[in-house]
C-alpha cells in the first residue's frame, strides 16, 4: 500500500511552498507551465524530471535535464524516494516528507497550503525571470562575440578566395585559416548558449592557444581565468555545491574582455596603419607583389622581342613567331628552342590580360630570310577587371601605366627595384 508522499519546494531566495503527490501515475516537474509541477527558476529545465508510482515506491528520472537531478547531493538518472530525501533539480531543492508522519508533526508556519498534483494549477511562486534565462553577463557577452566573429570570418575567406582568384594566386593556408576560426567560434558561441558541459574545457584550451599570440594574451588570460572559476564551472554543470562559492565580479570581467579586445584592435590598426603610411615606390621587381609580377613579364617579353632582333639585326616577331621561331626561320629545326616560355605565353595571368601587337612589315632581304618580321612592337597589360594598373611596353624597353585606363606612351615611366 503506498503512503502519501508530499514534497517541500524551497528556491534559493527561500520561498517555500508544499505539493502533494497524488498516489498513482506520473508527474512531470520543469519550468514549462504545462507540467504538472511548475517550478519557476532559469536553471531548472522546461522538462527537467518525472516523478511516478511504482510497485517499488515512488521513483524520481532525469529527462535529459542540462543541469541534472541530484538526491541527497549525487547526481542520479533514476532512483527510489523514500521520507527524508533531499531532490536538488537546478537550484531549487524538493524534500520528501511522509504525509501520514507529517500529520503528528506541529503546522509550521511558512508552510503555505498544500496542492494536489494533478489539479489544476497555476505556476507556483519562485524567483521572478522576465527572459527566463539567466546566464552570466560575461557569458552572454562572450556568445554574442563568438557568434559575432563566425559570419565575419566565412565573409573574409570568402572575399579572400574570390581575391585570389582574380589575380591568380592561391592563398589555401589564409582560407583554410579563416575557415578554422569560422567553425571554432561557430562551436563556442552556439556551445555556451546551450550550456554544453565540455565547451567550458574547449574554451579554457582555446584561450591556452592564444596565450601566447601577444596580441590576444590579455583577452586568453582573461576569460580563461573567469572560465576557471567554481561558479562558472557550475553553470556548466558542476556540482550544485560550486553555486555557493562567491560568484566572480561579472562587470569587472566583462569590462576587462572587452577592454583586452578593444586594445588589441587598436594596437592592429595601427600597425597596418603604419605599414600603409610607409612611402612605396610605383612599382617594386618583387614576385610578392602582383604588379612586381607584370612588370617582371614586360621585362623577359621585351628580352625574348631583342633576342630574336638579333638573329637578323633588326625586326621583331610576332607572339607565334616567338614561341615557334622554325616557322619563321627558315633553315631552324621543328625543335628549336622558343624565345618565350610556356608561361610567358599565357595571355591570362594573376587577373591581368596581356597582349602582343607588332606594326611595319619588314619583308625578307639577303642577310636575313625571315619570313614575318616587324619595325615596332606593343605589349600590353591590362587588368581583367577594368579597374587598377594598366601597363604598356614599348620597342625600346620603356615601361608606361596608368590608373584605370589603357596605359599611352605619354604616360609616366614605371620605376622598378
Amino acid at each position: 500500500m503506498r503512503m502519501p508522499v508530499r514534497l517541500d519546494v524551497r528556491y534559493p531566495d527561500g520561498t517555500c511552498h508544499t505539493v502533494a503527490v497524488a498516489p498513482h501515475g506520473r508527474t512531470a516537474v520543469g519550468r514549462d507551465p504545462a507540467c504538472d509541477l511548475v517550478l519557476n527558476h532559469a536553471r531548472v529545465s522546461r522538462y527537467h524530471a518525472v516523478i511516478e508510482q511504482s510497485p517499488a515506491g515512488l521513483l524520481i528520472r532525469d529527462t535529459q535535464s542540462v543541469n541534472g537531478v541530484y538526491l541527497n547531493g549525487r547526481r542520479v538518472e533514476r532512483a527510489a524516494l523514500v521520507a527524508g530525501d533531499q531532490v536538488r533539480l537546478g537550484d531549487v531543492e524538493l524534500l520528501v516528507v511522509d504525509e501520514t508522519a507529517a500529520e503528528h508533526s506541529p503546522p509550521q508556519p511558512s508552510t503555505p497550503q498544500v496542492t494536489l498534483l494533478g489539479e489544476p494549477k497555476a505556476p507556483l511562486p519562485g524567483p521572478a525571470s522576465s527572459s527566463g534565462d539567466q546566464r552570466p553577463l560575461t557569458l552572454s557577452v562572450l556568445a554574442t562575440l563568438w557568434l559575432v566573429i563566425l559570419p565575419l570570418s566565412l565573409a573574409s575567406g570568402i572575399a579572400l578566395g574570390l581575391l585570389a582568384s582574380a589575380e591568380g594566386a592561391h592563398p589555401v593556408a589564409a582560407s583554410a585559416g579563416l575557415a578554422l576560426l569560422a567553425l571554432v567560434a561557430g562551436l563556442l558561441g552556439f556551445g555556451i548558449l546551450a550550456r554544453t558541459r565540455w565547451l567550458r574545457v574547449t574554451h579554457i584550451a582555446f584561450c591556452a592557444v592564444l596565450a601566447p599570440t601577444c596580441l590576444f594574451t590579455p583577452f586568453a588570460l582573461i576569460t580563461g581565468m573567469y572560465l576557471l572559476h567554481a561558479r562558472t564551472r557550475a553553470h556548466f554543470g558542476g556540482a550544485p555545491g560550486l553555486r555557493d562559492k562567491r560568484p566572480p565580479n561579472e562587470a569587472a570581467f566583462t569590462t576587462a574582455i572587452l577592454g583586452s579586445l578593444a586594445a588589441a584592435a587598436f594596437v592592429a590598426l595601427a600597425f597596418f596603419s603604419g605599414t600603409r603610411a610607409t612611402p612605396r615606390l610605383p612599382y617594386r621587381s618583387s614576385w610578392a607583389s602582383t604588379a612586381g609580377v607584370v612588370v617582371e613579364r614586360l621585362r623577359a617579353m621585351h628580352t625574348a622581342e631583342e633576342s630574336f632582333r638579333q638573329v637578323c639585326n633588326v625586326g621583331y616577331a610576332d607572339l607565334d613567331a616567338l614561341r615557334r621561331p622554325a616557322s619563321v626561320l627558315p633553315g631552324l629545326p621543328p625543335g628549336a628552342s622558343p624565345f618565350v616560355s610556356e608561361e610567358l605565353a599565357l595571355l591570362e595571368s594573376r587577373g591581368y590580360h596581356f597582349e602582343l601587337s607588332v606594326s611595319g612589315p619588314m619583308g625578307a632581304t639577303s642577310d636575313c630570310a625571315t619570313l614575318r618580321r616587324y619595325r615596332t612592337f606593343r605589349y600590353t597589360a591590362t587588368p581583367i577587371s577594368g579597374k587598377g594598373r594598366h601597363f604598356l611596353l614599348l620597342s625600346d624597353g620603356s615601361i608606361h601605366w596608368s590608373d584605370d585606363r589603357p596605359a599611352q606612351a605619354e604616360d609616366p615611366l614605371a620605376e622598378v627595384h
